[in-house]
């Protein structure tokens, strides 16, 4: 439980899942170019101000953790920075409403949690992370404890009730969905000899020819048709052919082959089967040879049970992220526009020199 928990965690706006993958690509920047910060306030939030160094240092500690080797580079923090910083204000906005919340709830967290936290995030060499980062021992210690209080928040507000949402009859009926949308695979292996004639009582006579030597003979399709072109010689009127060999799924099949196939073995030679042709219309003698037939059903209920109560459990988390977000910022007076609305429109925090 504590594992999934954790997953779906990841998927909250409450985590630091900012994508960074794209700048790994980035090439390596001249040593002379120098990042540059346009401190200001930001947001005030419960008493407490939001500044855009505030925003960098939270950045900071994401990307030293997920991408140190991007750490150094100017240009790849001043990417990352431009792109996510409103995303991460709003986070942190959010988070300072959710340790409000909190407070009434008289929600705590030890010492001994802050500390083993603080030494799992930033290792043995603690001192040395933080100066590298730009923080003090302090500002982690604060942060990892309203990192903390954000979490048990988030199990009880949100987590706690997606888990109440999702039942096995929802994951039943998801099952249900699940196999609707991958039926089972049906694979066919095959041959046709067609036989096209102007009268039609040729076509037949030879069709039950070719059928009674291939029924004697066991031979291939290709064999026979030889064997009934020398009977017939250079009649223009008649044309016997034989496919190449069809390797195709049910959704590839035509419907006048899947007729006479559905009703064969493997390995067998169907009766001609009269049948228009789609082109012309005209009428055609076709023998079948069915050489392999696969069905692959789709998994069973045990084997993606679990798949599927995740992705439920995601939605519903999502789903009570929103309500509870909405929530929120109505009881203390934040919204979309609000949160940003002291911001000027073309402020951009971060700039390269």
């Amino acid at each position: 439980m504590k594992k999934l928990i954790l997953s779906l965690t990841t998927l909250t706006i409450f985590s630091s899942a900012l994508s960074f993958a794209e700048y790994s690509s980035l090439p390596t920047q001249e040593q002379s170019q120098k990042l540059v910060v346009h401190n200001r306030i930001l947001a005030k939030v419960n008493d407490k101000t939001i500044s855009v160094l505030d925003v960098m240092k939270k950045m900071d500690i994401y990307l030293n953790r997920y991408y140190p080797d991007l750490a150094d580079s100017p240009a790849a923090r001043h990417q990352y920075y431009t792109s996510q910083w409103k995303e991460v204000l709003s986070q942190m906005i959010d988070n300072e409403l959710m340790m409000a919340d909190a407070e009434k709830l008289e929600l705590k967290v030890s010492d001994a949690e802050v500390r083993e936290t603080v030494i799992d995030r930033f290792g043995p060499n603690i001192m040395s992370t933080l100066d590298k980062i730009g923080l003090t021992y302090e500002e982690a210690r604060s942060m990892i404890h309203s990192e903390l209080i954000v979490q048990k928040m988030t199990w009880y507000r949100i987590h706690s009730k997606a888990l109440q949402n999702v039942n096995p009859q929802d994951i039943k009926i998801a099952y249900q969905e699940y196999v609707k949308k991958n039926p089972p695979q049906e694979k066919w292996q095959y041959q046709v000899l067609s036989i096209r004639t102007k009268e039609e009582k040729i076509g037949e006579e030879l069709s039950k020819k070719a059928h009674a030597r291939l029924d004697e003979l066991h031979c291939p399709l290709a064999d026979v048709v030889e064997n009934i072109k020398g009977e017939v010689g250079d009649n223009p009127d008649v044309t016997i052919t034989v496919s190449e060999e069809y390797n195709v799924d049910e959704k590839s099949l035509a419907d006048s082959h899947k007729t006479a196939l559905t009703q064969m073995v493997i390995n067998s030679i169907s009766a001609p089967v009269r049948q228009l042709s789609r082109f012309d219309q005209s009428v055609v003698y076709r023998i079948f040879h069915l050489k392999n037939h696969t069905k692959v059903n789709p998994p069973s209920f045990a084997q993606v049970a679990d798949k599927l109560k995740d992705e439920l459990l995601q939605k519903a988390v999502s789903k009570e992220s929103e309500t509870y977000i909405t929530k929120i910022r109505e009881k203390f007076g934040y919204d979309s526009k609000s949160m940003h609305e002291n911001i000027p429109t073309d402020f951009q925090p971060f700039s390269l020199r």
